[in-house]
């Protein structure tokens, strides 16, 4: 009698021989050929915890989240692991076409209930070598010496979904390997490799939520942020904070914007738009874009060494602080075919102190545009304020074929495209020049449009220059090797 009940109990869930929606894809997770696994989670899964997975997964895994909304803290603390949105397959209206994309999440660091209030929507831990979040990478590398091109799959008509096994009677899927890139310039490149949902947003979307905590924090990670935006909820909060003297995180394609943040601590760390307190973190691509800060600027960086390569840093407004970029403690930073431009801060869009900084630490500008920075006052620092009170020594800063338009003035009586007081410093000279400064030697690349997140374009160069030409300056020579060998890693 008691088995009876049972059985029919069972059955009142079973409808025409299908099962919850939960229990799909079955098994999860899936068992990939190199012998990883492929956890299904979120919404509609029987892994609706996505941190449960990060606690359970093994080396190597992929941890695939469905699309909504998860007021979640993570903590990532795994290596080889990649943490991406599902796919898709969307209609194209206009052309009749199938579109691949990424479904659209966002992980959005909680205040009340369980594991609250630990000041971050997602924390990368010390061991994440090799890890990916957001978009997959190019190739999976595991400890065993596997290497073998990623790849995601879409079903192949819309609405298929993508655990759907190939040749199946659903239509079946295709596996589409995100390191086929074949395009002309960055603007033909397709939502997959951009790291797009259909409605023109990234696939992975991080929240912060309070005064007093950031979307992304990283402390001694080795991982990497691909093709995510950062950004706080309400206005309120800050985007990415790195610590740790072991930190080489980097950040790829991503997004800081429109965050508020007055530098309230969270862990011992002031919060800002970026806060870097040591470490060696990378940011390649990215857009810090109009965040506003407090006393202490919109990047905030107290120790240790980071990269900028391609970056646009813009629209930022922070008029009470020194500086939007504002770095001392032995902090410098190497900013490499960026843009900066449209900034406000009270004495300098750069406000470096050398003070703590060894000899050769400087804050390098290498083929970098500075466009229309302004101070409180428009009479200097629109590209920099720098101090140094060692004895008989300038502030370490360099700047190397740079280019300045500001609102200063058209220039000094030397011709120089510089307006005297850009970079104001506490010693003549007022800023080492390597090589010289010529106007119009760096061309703005239309078609580097990120169109992710707002219009603003990345000015990293062009696509259409000469091969092996890493400066852009028309010719392959030495100076192209020491950039490439200045940003190697």
């Amino acid at each position: 009698m008691q088995k009876s009940m049972i059985i029919a109990a069972s059955a009142a869930f079973i409808v025409s021989g299908s099962v919850f929606a939960q229990d799909i894809p079955d098994p999860n997770p899936v068992q990939n050929a190199d012998g990883t696994l492929t956890w299904y989670t979120g919404n509609n899964t029987q892994y609706p915890v996505i941190q449960d997975v990060l606690d359970a997964c093994s080396d190597g895994d992929e941890v695939v989240v469905m699309a909504g909304q998860y007021v979640e803290s993570l903590s990532l603390n795994r290596n080889d692991i990649s943490l991406r949105p599902a796919t898709q397959v969307t209609l194209d209206s206009t052309t009749g076409a199938d579109v691949d994309s990424w479904q659209e999440v966002i992980f959005w660091n909680p205040t009340e209930g369980f594991n609250n209030d630990n000041g971050h929507a997602i924390l990368a831990g010390s061991n994440t070598s090799n890890s990916y979040v957001g978009r997959p990478r190019e190739f999976k590398q595991l400890a065993n010496g596997s290497i073998v091109p990623n790849t995601a799959p879409f079903g192949n008509a819309a609405g298929v979904a993508e655990w759907e096994p190939l040749n199946s009677s659903l239509t079946g899927a295709t596996l589409t390997a995100i390191c086929n890139v074949s395009y002309t310039n960055l603007g033909s490149i397709n939502a997959v490799q951009q790291g797009l949902s259909a409605t023109g947003n990234y696939g992975m979307t991080f929240w912060s939520r309070s005064f007093d905590d950031v979307a992304v924090r990283t402390n001694g990670s080795n991982a990497t942020f691909n093709y995510c935006d950062m950004t706080s909820q309400n206005g309120f909060g800050g985007g990415v904070m790195v610590t740790g003297a072991t930190d080489a995180t980097s950040f790829v394609g991503c997004v800081v914007r429109n965050t508020w943040s007055g530098g309230q601590t969270s862990d011992g760390q002031p919060v800002h738009a970026v806060t870097i307190a040591g470490g060696h973190p990378m940011f390649a691509g990215c857009q810090v874009t109009g965040n506003q800060g407090g006393a202490d600027g919109i990047v905030r960086h107290t120790g240790g060494e980071a990269s900028f390569t391609g970056c646009l840093i813009d629209t930022n407004s922070s008029p009470v602080s020194d500086g939007i970029y504002k770095a001392d403690g032995g902090a410098h930073a190497t900013f490499a075919g960026c843009t900066i431009q449209d900034n406000l801060s009270r004495m300098g869009t750069l406000w470096f102190d050398s003070s703590a900084c060894a000899q050769d630490e400087y804050m390098m500008l290498t083929d970098c545009i500075m466009n229309n920075n302004r101070t409180v006052d428009n009479q200097y620092g629109a590209t920099a304020y720098c101090t140094d009170a060692v004895a008989g020594r300038s502030p370490l800063i360099v700047l190397d074929r740079c280019e300045i338009h500001n609102l200063n003035g058209a220039g000094t009586d030397s011709g120089s495209i510089w307006y005297e007081k850009d970079v104001e410093s506490n010693y003549f000279p007022d800023y080492r020049v390597l090589r010289d400064i010529s106007n119009n030697v760096i061309e703005r690349d239309s078609a580097n449009q990120n169109g992710l997140v707002g219009t603003q374009a990345n000015d990293g160069g062009s696509l259409d220059a000469i091969a092996g030409d890493i400066n852009g300056d028309g010719t392959v020579d030495g100076m192209d090797l020491a950039a490439l060998l200045a940003n190697w890693s």
